[in-house]
């Protein structure tokens, strides 16, 4: 509920406009936490519109996102400045303005840098058609994954940043666990908000995140070896981090019935 309403927010300033709102957080959420803000923001500066039109032709999608993100300024090889090329046409044709902040790389594994995200959603985009009417009728973890199964494109094979070539030469997907993290911050509560809207609830969100792995973290592994609860899936692990995250950390023990009764438990 917490995180669906941030996404009403959004989709009343886009007039309950569906498809748009989840692009725009849809690609944020490739970005996790480091890039999501920056992610949100780039999804605003391109027009769902101009996607739909170069649905076709990855290298101008890929040229719009890299130039939108301001990481083509200073080409260092071939590929860099054929996007760079394609960019400045299309900039130019439809007036994009890039946002003044860049992805960034710190404190980021090679696998998950921006360069790498960019492409893999736009290999998204390349194969799906109105994703979000697409995945709100998926039925199983395993139909999403492979809707959000998206690939770089061949250069970073061998590249995880532009010009530096690595010995490490692999097709790069997104991970299970980055889709998973998708799933459960992003598309879950769009569906959960979707069926609400439309007097449609159900326990398809809840049953999705059955199906899911339990997550583990510091701040889960506290709440299970203290008040010994099971940590058996998602929606285990995902009450857990609620749970830390707006009752254990701001001290709201007495206003939480888990926390009262372990208190009141320890008391006896």
């Amino acid at each position: 509920m917490r995180k669906s309403a941030e996404i009403m927010q959004v989709l009343e300033q886009n007039k309950y406009d569906w498809e748009l709102t989840f692009y725009w957080f849809l690609f944020a959420s490739f970005g996790l936490k480091v890039n999501k803000e920056i992610f949100f923001q780039l999804a605003k500066s391109i027009p769902l519109k101009i996607l739909a039109k170069h649905k076709n032709q990855r290298l101008q999608l890929e040229a719009i996102f890299y130039g939108q993100a301001n990481m083509l300024n200073q080409p260092v090889d071939d590929y860099m400045e054929s996007l760079r090329r394609e960019y400045m046409h299309l900039a130019k044709l439809y007036s994009l303005i890039p946002p003044k902040a860049s992805p960034l790389f710190l404190r980021l594994r090679p696998s998950s840098f921006p360069t790498l995200r960019i492409s893999q959603f736009v290999d998204l985009v390349l194969h799906s058609s109105h994703l979000f009417s697409t995945i709100i009728r998926c039925e199983s973890i395993r139909e999403m994954a492979a809707l959000l199964n998206g690939q770089a494109s061949k250069y970073w094979n061998n590249h995880y940043n532009f010009g530096q070539a690595s010995p490490d030469i692999s097709i790069k997907s997104l991970g299970k666990s980055t889709m998973h993290s998708i799933i459960i911050n992003t598309i879950l509560p769009f569906i959960f908000l979707y069926e609400n809207e439309n007097g449609e609830a159900s326990e398809k969100p809840m049953n999705l995140l059955r199906e899911i792995k339990a997550e583990k973290n510091a701040k889960i592994d506290t709440l299970v070896s203290t008040l010994i609860i099971e940590n058996a899936h998602a929606l285990d692990s995902q009450a857990l981090i609620e749970l830390y995250d707006h009752y254990c950390t701001p001290k709201e023990c007495l206003n939480c019935a888990i926390g009262f009764a372990s208190l009141k438990s320890r008391k006896d």
